[in-house]
């Protein structure tokens, strides 16, 4: 599984490379922007771990829109500021339902998440491969 951290944390970036069998690609991103710079430059991305404090011009509504737009079938866990129902409610609507909220993961609750998202997507691998 190809990861991209955007979490304007590069420790956890590490902590991933070190922890997980995944690949990690790239450093931590640290602006909006380079998110879609990287995926316009590889697709091939399985998921995104991204904060909604991550500075840029665009809105993380619009940012999350324009992620779907290039690869919609992205597995995106977000990490939200604070909890607000209206973001929690437009994630879902976005098959976003890895949502967290800052402070409230550890990287090992995290890993967790991932090692799941891993696991469903070969599942649904062999399953296609069955059909």
């Amino acid at each position: 599984m190809k990861i991209l951290t955007a979490l304007q944390d590069p420790k956890t970036n590490e902590i991933l490379k070190e922890k997980t069998k995944h690949n990690i690609i790239e450093t931590d991103i640290q602006y909006q922007e380079g998110i879609l710079e990287t995926l316009e430059k590889n697709n091939k991305i399985d998921l995104i771990i991204i904060s909604q404090l991550l500075p840029g011009n665009i809105g993380f509504k619009d940012l999350i829109n324009k992620i779907k737009i290039i690869n919609n079938n992205i597995e995106i866990i977000a990490i939200l500021e604070n909890k607000n129902n209206e973001f929690k409610d437009f994630l879902k609507q976005k098959n976003i339902n890895s949502i967290f909220y800052n402070n409230e993961i550890t990287i090992d609750e995290l890993i967790n998440v991932i090692e799941e998202k891993d696991k469903n997507k070969k599942e649904m691998e062999i399953n296609k491969e069955i059909k």
